[in-house]
């Protein structure tokens, strides 16, 4: 088993809504060579964590199409959420929307399958942008691990720092 993280697919749906090969003739038909990528590289005893980003979808519903799409894929998929993941939603929904087909993390923990039983993914959402406006960015980053600090089984005793 082994686990690998991609980001920033930006998917838009089949055919794309928002084809990528705008920022450069190098997208052109990046879904598929994301397709053949992955089929060569990834067995369905394989994580595959995606970190954001994942489609340009702006709701739940429009963002099926990409989902599935990556659903079909081989490999457990976990999901975090990016900048322009306008479409997620409560976690619960999202679950109940794909079928559970994929483990969504925001401020949780998920055990790392067929790792040691201490072995955890852990996600939490950082918006800089927004964060540092109105807090120091060594607060901001301290406040985010706190968050998901919490979230851990058997948490340390020590502080975070």
């Amino acid at each position: 088993m082994k686990i690998y993280a991609i980001g920033d697919l930006h998917l838009s749906g089949k055919p794309p809504s928002k084809p990528m090969e705008i920022f450069g003739e190098h997208w052109a038909d990046h879904a598929a060579k994301v397709a053949a990528n992955w089929h060569q590289l990834i067995r369905s005893d394989d994580t595959v964590i995606i970190c954001g980003d994942t489609s340009w979808a702006m709701d739940l519903q429009d963002a099926l199409t990409d989902l599935n799409w990556i659903a079909a894929l081989p490999g457990r998929k976990i999901i975090l959420r990016g900048n322009h993941d306008y479409w997620w939603s409560s976690l619960k929904k999202m679950q109940t929307a794909t079928e559970n087909n994929f483990s969504f993390l925001q401020n949780n923990f998920l055990p790392a399958a067929r790792l040691p039983s201490a072995a955890v993914v852990a996600g939490s959402c950082l918006h800089l942008t927004i964060l540092t406006r109105t807090m120091p960015l060594s607060t901001a980053v301290k406040d985010c691990a706190w968050r998901l600090h919490w979230k851990l089984p058997d948490k340390p005793a020590t502080a975070i720092s």
